[in-house]
């Protein structure tokens, strides 16, 4: 992949010498690299504004992301991200993160206030379940959504389930896949919990999944934002998650939206799960605080950041 990506920069030259864009916006490490190297190949009268879109948390990412060109292309990060025209990150834990360990400067970067995580047929969609929503819900069910992969940190999760399981008639469903599910099946083998713990594989429609669960639980590591937190808003469904770098507290509100645990505490996962299957659920505030991200107030915020580049 990292080769691939290098020998897209002429490709991509070459469609910007055609096309004259008057901004290119590029998101993510490694694409974000190549997009530089691309303008920086054209003469200065036709270059494009560079604006560059951080998704992840830096500093963690750069050892821990699991695609390998996007560790290689973070080498690169502070000298490419300091000569964009614009910086957006999606939290300003991330924004920090490129200043105080990337030195870029504070001046250039933005941080985006909405992400498109929920579109318009969503909308829709989630606006006829509200009412009829509770009944399809099982009580106990705890559902996590993410990539099979370490940083999802999926084996504390197993964990914090395996102690709940002893107090609480739950059951926890985990959708995605990677490279972790062996190491899951064989945790959830030694712990005994294959008629309560299920791999489902991957979902082309999360919402299936978020509109049936008690609890949607996040165990990540790092984030770059934490979409499936916002997609369980949405749905108006509970949420536990890590306090991980960044964007969860900045999604939950510090806390108040849904519970938040240091990463890697198998024990207070399992206690703040248990007091989310206990609380009562404002599901309406929940909907409410999603409403900022979707596309239409995203859009609306991107063009505020260009417009202030």
């Amino acid at each position: 992949p990292a080769k691939r990506l290098a020998t897209a920069v002429l490709p991509l030259r070459n469609a910007i010498r055609q096309l004259k864009p008057s901004v290119l916006l590029s998101s993510e490490a490694a694409p974000n690299v190549a997009a530089f190297a691309a303008v920086r190949l054209l003469s200065r009268k036709i270059r494009p504004r560079l604006v560059l879109r951080e998704v992840t948390a830096p500093s963690i990412a750069k050892g821990l992301d699991p695609y390998l060109q996007n560790r290689l292309a973070f080498r690169a990060a502070g000298y490419v991200y300091s000569r964009a025209d614009r910086v957006l990150t999606l939290t300003e834990g991330a924004r920090r993160d490129l200043i105080l360990n990337f030195g870029v400067p504070a001046e250039r970067i933005s941080v985006m206030t909405s992400n498109a995580v929920i579109d318009p047929p969503t909308v829709a969609r989630l606006a006829l379940t509200e009412t009829t929503s509770e009944t399809a819900r099982e009580k106990g069910l705890l559902v996590a959504i993410g990539r099979l992969s370490p940083e999802k940190d999926h084996l504390t999760l197993i964990e914090a389930f395996a102690d709940l399981a002893k107090r609480v008639p739950a059951r926890l469903v985990i959708v995605g896949e990677g490279p972790m599910r062996t190491a899951l099946e064989e945790a959830i083998a030694r712990l005994d919990l294959q008629d309560r713990v299920i791999l489902a594989g991957p979902t082309n429609d999360p919402f299936e999944w978020l509109l049936k669960a008690d609890v949607l639980v996040s165990s990540s590591k790092f984030e770059g934002l934490g979409n499936v937190l916002i997609e369980a808003l949405a749905c108006g469904t509970a949420v536990v998650s890590t306090d991980c770098p960044y964007g969860p507290r900045e999604v939950l509100e510090g806390g108040r939206l849904g519970g938040l645990v240091p990463v890697g505490d198998t024990k207070a996962l399992s206690v703040a799960i248990e007091l989310a299957l206990s609380a009562p659920i404002d599901r309406a505030s929940l909907r409410r605080a999603a409403a900022k991200h979707t596309a239409r107030q995203a859009a609306t915020n991107l063009i505020t950041n260009l417009e202030l580049g």
